[in-house]
Parts: structure tokens; C-alpha cells; sequence
């Protein structure tokens, strides 16, 4: 089984494919431009199904059918947030995100956990030392090559989803 994880975001979306089996498969981050969030959600899920469509149909051509889920960060609105409107540029890249991989890339179970489902309450740098650990890598492992360091995280956010996922 294969779980793809998403961490949508509205400048850089983390994605991950993990396979119950041979482990981490591929990991990556998409890049949007653009001035308003919905020029950037647009690009994001062209962006998506360029990337993702391409995995599926040429490097997991065979293995693909068993891709059977997917889960991707919901996002809500949180008291105290700094920027609530924030949330209405997350939710676009959230749904084209389910959009574009569920209509052709995923024909299996969607989740779409908000973050204290998949993560608890643990603090982002102890939550994410223990999804590389999870995972058996480092920020310096060859999977991490080709993304630029300040965008990581995004990365390993969507690892970390994709695990979950696996266990759901």
C-alpha cells in the first residue's frame, strides 16, 4: 500500500509518497507564485498534477493501484490566530490539493486531518525529529536532495502525514 501526504501551503506545499513496504518512496516541494492566494492555489494544483501525475504514471506505473490513501492537512481557523484570513489561502490549496489528486491520482481513502489529529500537541521540532526518526532519515538524507533547506519542513510535514496515514 501506498499513502501519498500532503501539507498544503499557499507559497510552498509539502507532499510525500510513503509505501507500506519499502518505506519512503518520494518526497518533495511544490512552489507557488503569485499576488493573491488564489493565483497561487491555482498554480499550486497545476503545479500538483504535474508533479504527482507524473509519479504515477511513469516511476510507480505497476504499484500505483495500490495507492489507497491520501491524507491531506485541513486547516481550521484557531483562536488567537495572528491572521485568520490566512486560513481562506490554506483551505483553497487544502481543497485543490483534494481536488486534483482524488479525481486522478488517488482512487482509495481520503483523510483530511486538521493538525492536532495527526500531530497531537507536541511542538513542531519534536514532532518532526520523530517523523525523520519514523521514517529512518535525516534532513541530510539523499531524499531531502533537491529541496532547499528553509522549505524542509513542509516536507517533512508531509511525511509525517503519509505515516499517519499508514496507520489509519
Amino acid at each position: 500500500m501506498i499513502a501519498i501526504g500532503i501539507d498544503p501551503g499557499t507559497e510552498a506545499t509539502g507532499w510525500a509518497l510513503v509505501s507500506r513496504r519499502d518505506g519512503v518512496i518520494a518526497l518533495g516541494v511544490l512552489r507557488a507564485k503569485g499576488r493573491l492566494a488564489r493565483d497561487r492555489a491555482a498554480e499550486m494544483a497545476r503545479e500538483m498534477e504535474r508533479v504527482l501525475g507524473a509519479l504515477a504514471h511513469e516511476v510507480l506505473a505497476i504499484e500505483w493501484q495500490h495507492a489507497r490513501v491520501l491524507a491531506i492537512e485541513w486547516q481550521h481557523a484557531r483562536r488567537g490566530d495572528p491572521n485568520p484570513n490566512a486560513i481562506v489561502g490554506l483551505s483553497a490549496v487544502a481543497g485543490m490539493a483534494l481536488g486534483v489528486v482524488s479525481r486522478s491520482i488517488v482512487r482509495g481513502r481520503i483523510l483530511l486531518p486538521i493538525p492536532r489529529e495527526w500531530k497531537g500537541s507536541v511542538p513542531k521540532p519534536a514532532h518532526q525529529r520523530r517523523i525523520l526518526q519514523e521514517a529512518g532519515l535525516s534532513l541530510d538524507s539523499p531524499a531531502f536532495a533537491g529541496i532547499i533547506p528553509s522549505l524542509r519542513h513542509n516536507a517533512v510535514d508531509a511525511l509525517g502525514l503519509a505515516l499517519w496515514a499508514l496507520k489509519q
